[in-house]
């Protein structure tokens, strides 16, 4: 009987596994033929020059890339702590958001000194930092 029970187990965790890597590849393919590269993905990028300056005047040249996801118009106390964290430790911030944020998020966020960057929330966490590098 535990054999048996195995054998379903490892059959179901292939199974899940070959879904999820279809499902990947037909949603990358469709990202393809819609057109959809770094540019079209990140519109609401602020302006790069910011960056720059921040890095420039910093005198460890230290960045820090936060990929978040959350409510537009939410912005969480362990975020924020997080932030002021990177902040101490002399880090300037790129703040990645998978979706759109409201205007007083990203102005709090420009308060706390990060970089702001809105991208589509469109394929997995690691092409967040793909797509602002």
């Amino acid at each position: 009987m535990k054999n048996i029970v195995l054998i379903l187990y490892i059959i179901s965790l292939k199974y899940f596994n070959f879904e999820k890597k279809i499902i990947s590849y037909f949603s990358f393919a469709f990202q393809i033929l819609k057109g959809s590269n770094f540019k079209t993905r990140t519109k609401n990028r602020s302006d790069i020059n910011f960056l720059r300056q921040l890095l420039n005047s910093n005198p460890k040249k230290r960045l820090a890339v936060f990929v978040a996801y959350h409510e537009p118009d939410i912005l969480s106390q362990s975020n924020l702590n997080y932030l002021n964290i990177l902040k101490q430790n002399n880090f300037e911030i790129m703040y990645v958001h998978n979706g759109l944020l409201k205007d007083n998020i990203k102005e709090k966020l420009k308060r706390y000194g990060c970089f702001v960057i809105c991208r589509e929330n469109v394929g997995t966490d690691i092409g967040a930092y793909k797509d602002s590098l």
